[in-house]
């Protein structure tokens, strides 16, 4: 072995060790965990999504009085809700859902006006506070990053009147509410008919850290347009697919100094 090949193996050793700490999937949603019926037909005997999906409804969950159609009332669930200017259903991902596959998260428009939110769900009151996730539990360390992803096909546009923001739900173990703000513009500046693959982080601090920050629930604001009607009700704007939010833990301190010993093993092995 020569003087390089020792020390890319050195290197390597040690980038092992650095990244031991791998991410780690702690919520998914593809819609085809449940053997969900295609809501579409349900939608299209009532004419309207609004009548057939509630508001602040978990996806896939019609409203309780049904009407008896094969979609209706099925009980068949997933881990995404909707709230606000939408409404959310199960059907068959469109044919130029590139990356979408089986059943989809189809979103429809609810409200001439109003805003559209994504969420982690099922949405209610939690601690006494409404319009809420089911909070997911963490453990936060400074440097760790829960990223969320998700695939996006846009299906419609709408003009917005104010930014759009993902609503992290960060709260302490007292469901005191953490602040921090943060914009998202993927279905914004996206094109209709355009595949989008989403990535949102949240980067932990150390001052969620110190608050005692214990859970969050992220919602998506997908358009925020009170003052306007340029989308009509009952719109099919956005499919989703392939939801997940993954824990990458920040490096612990021993694997970046077996880094930082294998970067100065090159180095040497290099003057000498």
């Amino acid at each position: 072995m020569n003087k390089w090949t020792s020390s890319l193996a050195a290197v390597a050793v040690c980038a092992g060790f650095a990244g031991a700490a791998q991410a780690t999937i702690i919520y998914s949603e593809n819609f085809d965990d449940v053997a969900f019926p295609d809501q579409a037909l349900q939608v299209a005997i009532d004419g309207n999504a609004s009548v057939s999906f509630g508001a602040n409804a978990t996806i896939g969950d019609t409203n309780a009085a049904g009407d008896g159609t094969p979609a209706a009332s099925s009980g068949a669930t997933s881990g995404l809700s909707t709230r606000n200017g939408t409404r959310g259903y199960i059907t068959g991902a469109d044919a130029n859902f590139t990356s979408g596959s089986g059943n989809v998260g189809q979103l429809h428009s609810h409200t001439a006006g109003g805003f559209a939110v994504l969420s982690t769900g099922p949405i209610g009151t939690v601690n006494g506070v409404n319009n809420q996730p089911t909070p997911i539990a963490i453990t936060p360390v400074a440097g760790d990053i829960y990223r969320v992803s998700f695939d996006m096909y846009k299906q419609a546009d709408r003009l917005l009147t104010s930014s759009l923001g993902v609503n992290w739900n960060l709260k302490d173990a007292a469901f005191t509410v953490f602040a921090f703000p943060d914009t998202w513009d993927d279905f914004s500046t996206a094109a209709v008919g355009d595949t989008v693959a989403v990535v949102k982080d949240l980067v932990i601090t150390q001052a969620m850290v110190d608050a005692g920050v214990t859970s969050f629930g992220p919602q998506f604001t997908f358009f925020n347009n009170p003052n306007g009607a340029d989308m009509a009700v009952n719109t099919a704007y956005a499919q989703i697919d392939n939801f997940q939010i993954e824990l990458i833990p920040v490096p612990e301190p021993g694997s970046l100094v077996l880094l930082g010993l294998g970067g100065l093993a090159l180095v040497a092995r290099r003057r000498a």
